[in-house]
């Protein structure tokens, strides 16, 4: 467990502290192996094409996409569809998904002029679920409208900035468009529609 946390801080150092100090490929490599090799030849792990990931302690802040298998020099984002929880307990019955197939799809772009690419991901979105999906774009990206669409129980998209707040983990955030003036008020639970969906507000829904 100590050497897990030695090369998490390392790879952590090189990708975002120092990247001129070297090659993070060996520290991937190595992690790579630490996690995902001995699963390897395993059949219900070569069957699937998709990780549900639960990251805890050190693992919360590793690129789990950017771990590379040295043997066959491909990503595991490469090799698997990833997707990552908070907590084993978010994962849902499968009843309860296929009850609300028919609800509609989302996608929210609120910062399409700082990030210009987030226009063309939801249209993507779009092409890809149906043209059933709506669209908001900007201002009418916020976090009320998200709620709304959680709270509807069909996919939901969101390209944004995310803020990770690691002495508070439970109040890193899902960037999404500022309310004016006139709209700001207060969830049904006393959560701030500020336009930033912390994790403990996600959890509350």
């Amino acid at each position: 467990v100590n050497d897990l946390f030695d090369r998490t801080e390392l790879l952590a150092r090189r990708l975002l502290e120092k990247p001129a100090d070297g090659d993070a490929s060996p520290v991937l490599a190595a992690l790579h192996s630490d996690l995902i090799g001995h699963f390897r030849g395993a059949e219900d792990f070569d069957a699937v094409d998709r990780l549900i990931l639960v990251p805890h302690g050190p693992l919360t802040y590793l690129p789990f996409a950017a771990l590379r298998d040295d043997g066959s020099e491909r990503w595991l984002a490469e090799e698997k569809t990833l997707a990552h929880l908070p907590s084993a307990t978010l994962l849902v019955d499968r009843t309860r998904l296929a009850d609300r197939r028919g609800s509609p799809a989302h996608a929210f772009a609120p910062l399409p002029v700082e990030l210009p690419g987030s226009r063309a991901e939801v249209r993507a979105v779009q092409r890809a679920l149906g043209p059933g999906t709506r669209v908001e774009m900007g201002d009418g990206a916020t976090e009320s409208a998200v709620r709304a669409a959680l709270g509807a129980g069909g996919v939901v998209h969101v390209a944004s900035h995310a803020e990770l707040n690691p002495a508070n983990p439970l109040f890193s955030a899902v960037v999404l468009a500022a309310p004016s003036v006139a709209t700001n008020a207060r969830g049904v639970q006393g959560d701030s529609l500020d336009g930033r969906l912390e994790v403990h507000e996600l959890l509350g829904l």
